[in-house]
């Protein structure tokens, strides 16, 4: 499937827990078609203390994580705009540019 989602992209949750948030894309999985959204589909992980020099994560502790989605559940949105790219809008801007 071929994603029209980019890094750094703005874009709008369509479904899901998250519905409604709107953040900047952080990474694209092309293979996988999921995608990584600053802020959006938060999850815990307990992360162990490493590193003795106090390098990495000396303490540990619960950590809150993005955690990358499919791609289906998103929207682009303008950001000229503010406004959801849907895909009727998209067939209507294509049919007025081969015109």
């Amino acid at each position: 499937m071929k994603t029209r989602i980019k890094a750094g992209d703005e874009i709008k949750v369509i479904a899901g827990n998250n519905k409604g948030d709107r953040g900047k894309v952080l990474q694209v999985f092309p293979r996988k078609d999921r995608i990584l959204v600053e802020g959006i589909n938060m999850k815990t992980r307990h992360q162990k203390a490493n590193g003795a020099d106090g390098q990495r994560n000396p303490d540990g502790g619960i950590v809150k994580r993005e955690a990358p989605f499919h791609v289906s559940n998103v929207m682009k949105v303008e950001q000229s705009e503010s406004e959801p790219l849907s895909n009727e809008t998209a067939k209507k801007s294509k049919k007025k540019a081969k015109k």
